[in-house]
């Protein structure tokens, strides 16, 4: 939304701004997907002095697959992190329109979670939720690196991300609602009085 703002030229909508804005976004997320890591990692790991679980081993395999299973493949794995991270953000990001747009509650659960669904169902990759997958990962004891985690996972999902949500769903709307259309004037004809006798 905020690319949007500034393709618009909106007032007080800027590069930097917009700069600001996902720079505080992904902090956030990170710092929170980091605490929530953490929390789990201790709660499935009696702070961390045992083996994780069945769950917490899950999670581990997830992890080495969703980083080293792709640079077994090099380029052809690096671009096809891309193209999943671009399926889930374009998933997401209609999802948050179709909430947008809802009038109640209920409305806005469906239009949110059936785009959620499919994303998570045909394992796309959503950089935030990777903040938090890849840290326990690792916390669950998969051997894989922070710079195997960025080069072959968060940095072309990122890239992804932002491609699903600007072009396929923030661009398709900004060219199809670019400028309301000029007001028009209507006249409402007076009703024809009835007479009853």
């Amino acid at each position: 939304l905020v690319p949007l703002a500034l393709f618009d030229k909106r007032p007080g909508a800027t590069f930097n701004g917009l700069l600001k804005n996902w720079g505080l976004v992904a902090l956030g997320n990170l710092l929170g997907a980091l605490t929530t890591a953490v929390l789990i990692g201790i709660a499935w790991t009696f702070a961390f002095t045992t083996e994780p679980g069945a769950v917490g081993q899950a999670i581990a395999r997830a992890a080495e697959a969703r980083t080293l299973g792709f640079a077994e493949h090099g380029a052809a794995g690096w671009f096809t992190v891309f193209v999943k991270g671009i399926l889930c953000n374009w998933m997401v990001s209609v999802g948050v329109v179709g909430a947008m747009l809802s009038k109640d509650v209920i409305g806005k659960v469906i239009a949110m979670w059936m785009p959620i669904l499919i994303f998570f169902g045909l394992v796309f990759e959503h950089a935030v939720v990777n903040m938090y997958l890849f840290p326990l990962g690792m916390m669950m004891g998969v051997p894989i690196t922070i710079a195997d985690w960025l080069i072959w996972n968060e940095i072309p999902v990122i890239l992804g991300n932002l491609v699903g949500g600007l072009l396929l769903t923030g661009m398709v709307l900004y060219a199809t609602h670019l400028k309301p259309g000029p007001t028009r004037s209507r006249v409402i004809e007076p009703a024809n009085k009835v007479t009853v006798n």
